[in-house]
């Protein structure tokens, strides 16, 4: 682009949006001109280095002869969003310019020491839908000045690991790769996460995603340079998103997510290649729940979720590690049949891929005895505090555990107890600390709580029950079979 008239050669010129994603490893949407040689002479073009982020250059102006006039230049941006202005005079034969942006002065004559040396400046502004920039050169003929606009990103991801061309097998494993992340603020972030999408356009979508670890806590990225944070893609069209992923060419946009309403903070484009999916394949069997606590002639279903592809049955059959315990449908369906004679109350219920043999889950099943068995007959509770009450204030609570064989072991971590209160329950206490006692060859394990009701459950019969906790959350529960009273005071 020639400015003869106003003596000053804008000898390149980069124009391109900072709002979409950008081509990791390169810039993709860069038009240079070639140099121009004009009537006073020609000027040697220093290539502009790289800016896919920029609003406006970086554009090179070249200093031409006769007397110095102003060039002005509008280019548009997003209005109210801060950008990066970064004006250089290159240090190229004592060049001496005026630069204003939107009537904010930048740089001009004297600003640099006796005007001999280069000065460089960058400063952040916010700027409106169409900018106006004016620039003056006032140096030698051939002196060079270069200027370039982008927005100001707090974070930035400087790159990825994941290298353009990467086969990604759909329905197939994940890729790990490492990004390069950067917090251009004095501030520590505690939000921070990747997100990965692929495209194409048949469909698109997300292809994994995690908190950002930079070695400060997860989702943290302290100021400076976070490297070394591990993540993996993957192809599938199970994942969230549209359409459908076919073999082919995708794009694989990765992103540095602020997850407290921040939004994308920045993002690189990597091109991939998608391959077809393997055969008929059984990834995984998962079983739920993985714990069950139950009495005997009580029944839980029990789900088996199958992960496969290309069409590889998703069915499995069930079987007991011991039926005198616990038997299994079918179905998935399990039933308590009787006690554990071993040290571990648990047996095991497995789900095997009837596609894969090698692959299957299995769900831990106790069976036990389990009942109150305190208070022994219906018992009366005041409820106030005024002495002498017509009735107790407390009651001893105690729920047993009965075992066949000294050896049998309890399942429970700990037992709650819990009354109605209005229909809804209430827990009134817990115990971890059960008692033994030993009958034998049998012994059983009793959980006690004394219970004070206070006003808390009002006037009239209570239901009153114990459950049973496991270590892994699994519960059971078992009633009263009393009544016990709350009365007044």
């Amino acid at each position: 682009m020639m400015k003869r008239a106003l003596g000053i050669v804008l000898v390149t010129l980069l124009v391109a949006s900072c709002q979409g994603d950008r081509q990791a490893g390169g810039v993709t949407d860069v038009v240079r001109t070639a140099p121009q040689t004009g009537a006073f002479g020609s000027a040697e073009v220093i290539a502009p280095p790289p800016c896919d982020r920029c609003v406006f250059g970086p554009a090179t102006f070249v200093r031409d002869r006769g007397a110095p006039v102003s060039d002005t230049i509008h280019f548009n941006a997003v209005a109210g969003m801060l950008y990066v202005v970064d004006a250089d005079e290159v240090g190229s034969q004592g060049a001496v310019a005026t630069v204003e942006l939107n009537g904010t002065v930048l740089m001009a004559p004297g600003s640099a020491s006796a005007d001999s040396g280069s000065e460089h400046v960058t400063r952040t502004m916010t700027l409106g839908l169409v900018n106006t920039l004016v620039v003056r050169l006032m140096g030698k003929p051939g002196s060079l000045f270069r200027i370039a606009v982008w927005p100001f990103k707090k974070v930035t991801l400087d790159g990825v690991t994941l290298a353009a061309g990467t086969n990604l097998q759909l329905e197939g494993p994940s890729q790990n790769y490492t990004a390069t992340i950067t917090n251009h603020t004095a501030s520590t972030f505690t939000d921070i996460a990747l997100q990965a999408w692929l495209l194409q356009p048949s469909g698109r979508r997300a292809a994994g995603g995690m908190l950002v670890s930079c070695g400060a806590g997860m989702a943290v990225v302290p100021p400076g340079t976070c490297t070394g944070t591990g993540s993996g893609i993957l192809a599938s069209n199970t994942l969230e998103g549209f359409g459908t992923l076919i073999p082919g060419n995708a794009l694989a946009v990765i992103q540095v997510l602020g997850l407290s309403g921040a939004g994308v903070l920045d993002s690189l484009i990597v091109p991939v290649v998608l391959l077809p999916p393997p055969g008929p394949t059984v990834l995984s069997v998962t079983v739920r729940p993985a714990s069950v606590l139950l009495k005997i002639g009580d029944q839980a279903q029990l789900t088996a979720d199958v992960q496969a592809l290309g069409g590889a049955p998703t069915t499995v059959s069930w079987s007991t590690s011991n039926p005198s315990v616990a038997v299994v449908s079918p179905s998935g369906v399990v039933t308590g049949v009787g006690l554990a004679q071993t040290v571990s109350p648990y047996v095991t219920i497995i789900a095997r891929s009837t596609g894969d043999p090698t692959k299957a889950d299995s769900a831990q099943v106790a069976v036990v005895d389990w009942r109150m068995v305190s208070p022994e007959a219906s018992t009366f509770v005041s409820t106030g505090s005024i002495l002498p009450a017509a009735n107790p204030l407390s009651v001893q609570l105690k729920a047993e555990m009965c075992v066949t064989s000294a050896v049998a072991g309890t399942p429970f971590t700990r037992v709650d107890f819990f009354a109605l209160s209005g229909g809804s329950p209430v827990m009134i206490g817990s115990n971890s600390s059960p008692v033994v006692i030993q009958a034998g060859a049998s012994r059983c394990i009793q959980w006690w709580l004394t219970w004070a009701p206070g006003t808390t459950f009002g006037v009239g019969v209570q239901t009153v029950y114990a459950v049973g906790v496991d270590a892994a959350g699994a519960t059971v529960a078992t009633a009263l079979n009393t009544t016990i009273t709350t009365t007044s005071p």
